[in-house]
């Protein structure tokens, strides 16, 4: 990040949920990553489409609740609301896309009824903008059609940066209320989030291909089918 350049943080803020439900990303989570952010720049943007009506008092009471409406307020950052889209390759992504410079996913680690996993890639479908989220799931009823349209949207913008929320992760049948919240102290990071999705699936106890987004990729050629090929830092 360059200075003044303006950043858009993207968290996962699936529904009215309180942070300690662990359904979405956690508020301390966002506001340590405005504080790295801030002294490069202060043009600091934070916002989702969340999975309700798409009218801007029910997001409302969505970054209430989460605490991400709080954070902003403490820390300087601008709580954005993902109204206007600009149609890309028949995709409703939100302008707020063009209005910044970088972005950075900030998703939470949680299991998925429908496709298995939610972090990096999955994170990325918040940026269709309101309820027509609805209509991709519908014309995508298979794990492997929608997974195709997660893949689509990352090939559209891919974050320069993920930060995983897996401090409070979710398993069982998530990604709401039905899962059961699993403590990992887990923070992980990629310029990639393809590799950080593979080496999450290897920390569920699962093979990369068995998430269809991470299969997807693969045969879309966004990334090596062996994980080996990715550089790991930081702790085993």
């Amino acid at each position: 990040i360059k200075p003044n350049e303006r950043v858009l943080i993207k968290p996962n803020l699936l529904t009215v949920a309180l942070p300690e439900e662990g359904i979405t990303t956690h508020p301390e989570v966002a506001r340590a990553v405005i504080r790295v952010i801030k002294p490069v720049t202060r043009n600091i943007f934070c916002g989702d489409s969340p999975s309700v009506w798409g009218e801007k008092r029910d997001v409302e009471r969505v970054y209430d609740a989460t605490g991400l409406k709080k954070v902003c307020q403490e820390e300087g950052a601008t709580l954005v609301y993902f109204t206007t889209a600009k149609m890309v390759k028949g995709y409703p992504l939100t302008d707020w896309l063009e209005k910044c410079d970088k972005l950075i996913s900030i998703p939470k680690f949680k299991t998925h009824g429908f496709t298995i996993l939610t972090a990096g890639v999955k994170n990325l479908f918040g940026l269709v903008v309101g309820m027509y989220k609805m209509k991709v799931h519908r014309d995508h009823p298979r794990p492997e059609e929608l997974s195709k349209a997660l893949v689509d949207i990352y090939e559209i913008r891919k974050p320069d940066l993920t930060i995983l929320d897996g401090i409070v992760a979710m398993e069982g049948q998530g990604p709401g209320s039905g899962g059961v919240l699993r403590p990992m102290e887990l923070i992980a990071a990629a310029g990639d989030a393809v590799s950080l999705d593979m080496i999450l699936s290897l920390i569920m106890g699962l093979l990369p291909d068995d998430i269809a987004t991470n299969r997807e990729a693969i045969r879309r050629g966004l990334i090596q089918e062996d994980v080996k090929a990715i550089d790991l830092l930081g702790e085993k």
